[in-house]
């Protein structure tokens, strides 16, 4: 069940990825810039022949790596609510079913799990290298985005509403 899920996973990112690049491949070719849109990496042959000005091809390589974090992170959350549901919670590394389960398995009881709790201290750690720093605005497109994506695979749409979803993809995409 779990390999199931695994490669249910991989196949989203994979699928899902496609589809942004190649959004992102139109919008460039909208905007007159298919040099550009000819190098970018997942969608393009070697394509090593074609000029294109350091800085154009630096801030694509950008947005597309940001996408493929976007994907990635995507499948992540779906694949642990699906590993959750469908297998049990104490699947997930790391979680806190998975520890108690751990503590149960070497023969703690419930009453010993109960007292050790309040002496364990939880703190979050929130890091971020200095090239992960953004501006609010650049954020708040990024989110818009993310939420498009996950708007997207609703099988509600009809083809006309898709087809919003993806111009507002592309529009989202030009103003990175």
């Amino acid at each position: 069940m779990r390999r199931n899920l695994e490669e249910m996973s991989l196949e989203k990112i994979q699928t899902d990825l496609n589809y942004l690049m190649s959004c992102f491949y139109e919008m460039l070719v909208d905007i007159k810039e298919e040099s550009v849109a000819e190098k970018l990496p997942w969608v393009n042959k070697d394509n090593s022949d074609i000029e294109v000005p350091d800085e154009k091809l630096i801030q694509a390589y950008s947005i597309s790596f940001q996408l493929l974090n976007m994907v990635e992170e995507n499948a992540a959350n779906q694949f642990r609510r699906k590993l959750e549901s469908e297998v049990e919670a104490e699947a997930i590394r790391g979680s806190w079913e998975e520890t108690f389960a751990f503590w149960k398995n070497r023969g703690l009881k419930e009453e010993q799990i109960k007292a050790l709790l309040p002496d364990i201290e939880a703190n979050p750690v929130l890091t971020a290298h200095p090239t992960e720093a953004k501006r609010i605005t650049v954020l708040e497109l990024h989110r818009q985005l993310y939420l498009l994506l996950v708007k997207k695979e609703n099988p509600i749409w009809t083809p006309a509403e898709k087809k919003n979803i993806q111009n507002d993809i592309k529009s989202i995409l030009e103003m990175l």
